[in-house]
């Protein structure tokens, strides 16, 4: 064990490990911290019948592989370790896999993500109350009448203070934390990192604001549209690329918007692709409600500037910080999933569809026709997520 890792196990009451399932859901265990060490060198065992895209029953066995380079204090004074699986559909081991593929070619990836959620007061909505019409009103009732960039010295405000003083002392480094358009609805900035780093930090902070959110007797929501007539929940994901000298291959003094031809050519693979990644990037019915709202959503399959209804908008920026922010997808999906579709699809190199993308899916059920048509897209995607995806 490297010494940070044993120096934070003196501060630690005992270990959470936690991995995913194709759908972003987080799987954890707890063992004593003096288990750890034959963890990390044997591995951990499950039933992978029992998680979904996982192993089948007539071969159950999951091993669980500790990532013992990635781990993060929690509130309740545990320790987190991310991990991965041996099934050949996981996805966090997947885009560590492709990272190391493009790091080969000495293209690096880099990735930052806008988390947008709601907290909502807990009184009368059940911990894990069904999402439904009902539900959806006593949501609209929660109204904290404030708006973008203002806050009130309430329960909210205490939470959003909370996570800034907690993350603080965690490797997380936190740029802004403000509210959204909507009534109840805020958004934390963190610095970008690199594709598997980033996305462990969304599934962390989620955590993060669940837990201090319910310390105030609040409720951290992440569907994408709780609230009709609203604006709905984004993850906004900003990506660039950079070279082994750490030059912004996104960048041309020339280009359009700044951008180089490379970068135009990514953005261009990734609107030849988007509605099969909407798919994985929207993974839920709510999500299509965000969506066909038009409330600041991409209505237009297209690359502009600030056009904030431009399905990739291209921030004002500076050489070093030259980016492409893909707008459409949202806090419902998991992010090792849609960052490993987003980065694959800006990488292709074939000679695509030239036809033009008219607009995203309608529904979910019109995205997972689009994913199992898209030849290149659908042979990462495990053949049950489609069956996954509408009992969910």
């Amino acid at each position: 064990m490297k010494n940070n890792l044993k120096n934070a196990l003196k501060k630690a009451k005992n270990i959470e490990i936690l991995f995913t399932d194709i759908l972003g859901n987080s799987r954890t265990l707890l063992i004593p911290k003096n288990k750890l060490k034959s963890a990390i060198k044997n591995g951990l065992k499950c039933d992978g019948s029992s998680i979904y895209s996982q192993n089948e029953v007539n071969n159950s066995d999951l091993d669980i592989l500790l990532d013992n380079r990635h781990f993060y204090f929690l509130p309740n004074g545990n320790l987190l370790i991310f991990a991965n699986t041996n099934n050949k559909y996981d996805a966090r081991q997947n885009l560590l896999i492709y990272e190391n593929e493009l790091n080969n070619k000495k293209f690096f990836v880099n990735i930052g993500a806008e988390l947008e959620f709601f907290l909502f007061d807990r009184t009368n909505i059940a911990k894990n109350n069904h999402f439904d019409k009902n539900l959806q009103e006593k949501f609209a009732k929660n109204n904290d009448n404030l708006n973008y960039f203002q806050f009130s010295n309430d329960s909210s405000y205490f939470v959003i203070n909370e996570i800034l003083h907690f993350c603080k002392h965690t490797n997380i480094e936190i740029e802004q934390c403000h509210h959204e358009c909507a009534n109840n609805q805020y958004e934390i900035d963190f610095k970008y990192d690199t594709p598997t780093n980033t996305a462990d930090k969304i599934i962390y902070l989620k955590k993060i604001i669940s837990f201090f959110a319910e310390k105030h007797n609040l409720y951290a929501c992440f569907l994408p549209k709780p609230i009709k007539n609203q604006s709905g929940s984004g993850m906004h994901v900003n990506i660039s690329v950079v070279d082994s000298h750490k030059k912004n291959l996104f960048y041309s003094q020339y280009g359009k918007f700044g951008l180089s031809d490379f970068a135009w050519d990514f953005a261009n693979n990734i609107n030849k692709h988007i509605c099969a990644i909407t798919a994985v990037a929207n993974p839920i019915e709510n999500s299509y409600d965000r969506l066909n709202a038009k409330i600041e959503t991409p209505s237009k399959i297209c690359i502009n500037r600030c056009d904030r209804s431009a399905l990739i908008r291209v921030p004002n920026s500076s050489k070093k910080n030259t980016r492409i922010e893909l707008r459409s997808p949202d806090v419902s999906c998991n992010p090792y999933l849609t960052f490993s579709c987003i980065i694959r699809a800006g990488f292709e190199n074939k000679n695509l569809n030239k036809n033009a993308i008219m607009g995203l899916p309608k529904n979910l059920d019109e995205a997972l026709c689009f994913l199992k048509n898209d030849e290149y897209i659908n042979r990462y995607i495990p053949k049950n997520y489609y069956k996954i995806c509408k009992k969910r």
